[in-house]
């Protein structure tokens, strides 16, 4: 059980004082929504973003908007006792929702290591903190086995790799350092990104050997013009040439939670297919 008041510092360094457990939860993160909903947790919720559907009883819970363009009025009008963010919910409505009253508990997990981290952490504000244990430690053990197909790969058996998840003049990619860089390589894959943005003239001279599109509505333009070379710029990407553009569930990839040993076989069937003949 946890100790009532708890402090806990959050990933935007503030720190909140929980005199109870919550009992009325908006979650405003797809990722955090599973989480809560991986602790057994999910009566507590009277509310989430619009992107939050998985499980498929999150579909039904009253939406309070998208994760950047947050309905403060509807979240108010929910009367949370918690409100769990994520990376994408801008700072100001932070700020408007604490001033309401509201305590508000933001995470931006950058890896696999800060995500289980994550969990326990929301388990202990929610006054489960063994059931916190119990889910990371079964995630940890989740993504030890999906990584056991690329244990035995030597350095020539590891292509590089770039996720684009926009393209333009400045493409947003997947940075070495965040989540999904994390999950690069332990598919067994070298990520050749050197930030979270590249120009055209970096990825023409990174040249992956495999890339990989995160799927969802707003990256399929991506997709296309990747996979079909439909901009002359990309034609002569190795990865465009023989046809190893590959596309991947963004809902799976993308969200930091209790799926992540599902989301590191997803990847790695993307990048070593060959493993799993």
């Amino acid at each position: 059980m946890t100790a009532y008041p708890l402090n806990m510092t959050d990933d935007l360094n503030r720190v909140i004082t929980f005199d109870a457990a919550p009992q009325r939860i908006v979650s405003l993160s797809p990722s955090n929504t599973e989480i809560i909903y991986g602790l057994g947790l999910g009566d507590r919720l009277v509310g989430v973003d619009a992107y939050s559907n998985y499980p498929g009883q999150a579909m039904s819970l009253p939406k309070m908007g998208g994760m950047i363009n947050v309905s403060i009025w509807d979240v108010v009008a929910a009367k949370p006792d918690l409100v769990l963010v994520g990376p994408f919910t801008p700072n100001d409505t932070v700020a408007n929702l604490a001033a309401a009253g509201i305590d508000v508990y933001s995470t931006h997990p950058d890896n696999i290591s800060d995500t289980l981290r994550a969990v326990r952490e929301i388990a202990s504000i929610c006054g489960v903190p063994d059931r916190g244990t119990q889910l990371a430690d079964r995630m940890k053990q989740d993504v030890e086995e999906a990584a056991k197909k690329t244990s035995g790969l030597n350095a020539s058996q590891v292509p590089t790799v770039l996720m684009i998840i926009t393209l333009g003049n400045q493409s947003y990619v997947a940075d070495r350092d965040g989540y999904m860089g994390d999950l690069i390589s332990r598919a067994g894959g070298r990520n050749v990104a050197t930030g979270p943005q590249m120009n055209r003239t970096e990825i023409v001279k990174a040249n992956p050997d495999i890339i990989i599109v995160p799927m969802t509505d707003w990256t399929m333009a991506t997709f296309d013009s990747l996979k079909y070379g439909r901009e002359p710029w990309v034609q002569n990407l190795t990865a465009v040439k023989t046809g190893r553009v590959y596309p991947v569930g963004y809902d799976v990839v993308g969200r930091p939670g209790p799926r992540i040993g599902y989301a590191v076989t997803i990847m790695t069937r993307a990048i070593h297919p060959e493993l799993f003949c």
